[in-house]
């Protein structure tokens, strides 16, 4: 008995390294974009964006090579050498560059960061009345369109380029408000500070509909999200 147990080990053994060795390279880009897309102390992609994204592709038979790019690098790369991204509810104008998968690999939160002590906004329609500040890195161009916000949502907002600056803006009381994806506890680092969410909303993965495999790897993301 025990000699058996022994070959079928080694027999799940194999089976688990010939399917690791079959699973088909997937470059996937990504940006900073803490806790859902961050690369971390190691140097090594990670969140829960991350997670999610490589468990649809190893589901699917690909092994996920992640790289770093801008929003912009990254849109330009899936044009080229780049499988895919992901995109959050995308506008008809990304849908007519895109091929979406059908289902959402997961859900993101959209919000705003405040002192405990700055009002609770009601909406994020009222956010435009407020000097706000976001990251040059998160592109926010879809929320006119998808919400039915005016142009002048954009009018009083100010960028910066890290989270550190955006954080310390708010806590000395220079902006009210920080225009942001959800953040933890650990990324606010001022016990102070509070994340409201306004808005939950899809992330799809996306392909270039120029891509030359586009139908036959996306037909394979559909499946695998389809057994879930």
């Amino acid at each position: 008995m025990k000699y058996v147990n022994v070959i079928f080990l080694k027999y799940l053994l194999l089976l688990v390294l010939t399917q690791t060795l079959h699973a088909e390279p997937a470059r996937f880009f990504y940006s900073q974009l803490p806790p859902y897309e961050q690369t971390n102390a190691d140097g090594h992609a990670d969140g829960i964006g991350i997670k999610a994204v490589t468990s649809v592709l190893n589901d699917a038979g690909f092994t996920a090579i992640f790289e770093l790019y801008s929003i912009q690098r990254g849109l330009a790369a899936l044009q080229g050498d780049i499988d895919f991204t992901t995109i959050v509810a995308p506008s008809a104008a990304l849908q007519s560059e895109f091929v979406l998968s059908k289902l959402p690999v997961y859900l993101i939160k959209l919000g705003v960061l405040r002192l405990s002590t700055t009002e609770k906004l009601a909406d994020l329609s009222s956010l435009q009345q407020h000097d706000y500040v976001s990251l040059r890195a998160t592109e926010f161009a879809y929320l006119p369109d998808t919400f039915a916000l005016p142009t002048e949502f954009f009018a009083k907002q100010y960028k910066v380029d890290s989270l550190d600056d955006a954080l310390r803006l708010i806590a000395h009381e220079r902006y009210a408000y920080f225009l942001s994806y959800y953040l933890s506890r650990q990324e606010l680092k001022y016990p102070f500070l509070v994340f409201d969410e306004l808005l939950t909303l899809p992330v799809y993965l996306a392909m270039s509909k120029a891509h030359p495999k586009m139908e036959e790897m996306m037909l394979r993301i559909d499946t695998a999200m389809a057994k879930r």
